[in-house]
């Protein structure tokens, strides 16, 4: 190769890597905007910081829809350093708070529905679940080794400097691992991780009869239990009817469909497209992944159901190259303005070095 053509490749290559890093896209991933009085998940954004957040979204760059992006993505032409916005699960606040918020600020939106929990008005299992475990002060010193024909590998018992082996809980992020000179963790946290890991792979009325149990056992009534419910049906059906807002499926029941045979994950897949559907009166087009979590064939079986792309929640700024059915995005925790710019700056502008 000549002299020239070297040079002329290194360019085009240097072009290639230039576009690359222009032509990225934040999807931020939500939950709940509300300020509750636990979030053993880290899942809320208080309204006031929500806020803030949006400030920094404006500024920093533009706002297009999942229809934009996908569209670009399928023509090999992307958005130039864009952000997209979505929600996951279906929370009431979301209906309530959240897109009235956007709206006000002609910003638009996807809300992923776990539909089974929209239809049936059951608040969501990781939320039961964490109630009856981490909010009493006390729970009972003994628990039968099986709850509702489900056989537990975690058991309460005498705790050193714990009476009765009942431990005041605090919060912790779910699956975290723990660092160096952290303070060991509870019993009935070992309990709570067991149950969680049991309950994001059994269908809906297994789950109830041993959220049941549970709760009759540590003397919790569901009526106790703070806010968090997901939105009504006609609390979605408004809301996809917003200018700017959009619904997506979120399964029915919250699994991980990594961990489910491929006939059950069909079926939750399917089925909460048609619930989403229904509702709306329009196609679903999009899917996101409960618990970020699929399988080899999870992201086939979401194409043949019909939906155009699929998102996870793997951290990283969608780039040109991204698989449609796989596309990560940035999850958005309680942080001010300032941290939120900073981190959401890494994902637009990986080299530090362009100014906004």
């Amino acid at each position: 190769m000549t002299g020239r053509g070297a040079l002329r490749k290194a360019r085009r290559a240097k072009m290639r890597i230039k576009a690359a890093l222009q032509h990225r896209v934040a999807v931020l991933l939500y939950h709940r905007i509300a300020s509750p009085a636990s979030d053993a998940f880290g899942l809320a954004v208080s309204p006031e910081t929500f806020a803030e957040q949006l400030d920094v979204v404006e500024k920093l760059a533009d706002v297009v829809t999942l229809e934009e992006l996908v569209r670009g993505l399928a023509a090999d032409a992307p958005p130039r350093r864009a952000i997209a916005i979505t929600f996951d699960d279906g929370y009431a606040d979301n209906a309530l708070t959240a897109a009235p918020a956007l709206a006000c600020r002609g910003l638009a939106a996807t809300f992923f529905l776990a539909t089974g929990f929209m239809m049936n008005g059951r608040r969501f299992w990781w939320d039961r679940l964490a109630d009856i475990l981490l909010r009493p002060e006390k729970l009972p010193p003994r628990l039968d080794p099986v709850l509702a024909g489900e056989p537990l590998s975690a058991q309460l018992r005498p705790y050193p400097g714990a009476e009765n082996g009942a431990q005041q809980a605090t919060q912790w992020q779910s699956g975290d691992p723990r660092q160096a000179g952290d303070p060991p963790r509870s019993l009935r946290h070992d309990l709570f991780v067991d149950l969680q890991a049991r309950l994001r792979t059994i269908g809906a009325e297994r789950q109830d009869a041993l959220l049941d149990d549970l709760a009759a056992w540590a003397g919790v009534r569901e009526c106790d239990a703070p806010d968090g419910r997901p939105m009504s049906p006609r609390e979605a059906s408004d809301l996809a009817r917003m200018p700017g807002m959009s619904v997506g499926a979120h399964s029915v029941g919250h699994l991980a469909l990594g961990d489910l045979p491929a006939a059950e994950q069909d079926r939750e897949i399917r089925e909460s497209k048609i619930a989403v559907e229904a509702l709306t009166g329009s196609a679903a087009a999009f899917f996101s992944y409960p618990h970020g979590v699929l399988g080899g064939e999870t992201a086939e079986l979401v194409e043949a159901a019909g939906f155009e792309a699929a998102f996870t929640s793997g951290g990283a700024a969608v780039t040109g190259n991204a698989p449609l059915y796989r596309l990560p995005r940035v999850v958005c925790e309680d942080v001010g303005g300032d941290l939120f710019r900073r981190r959401l700056r890494a994902h637009l502008f990986p080299l530090g070095s362009l100014r906004d």
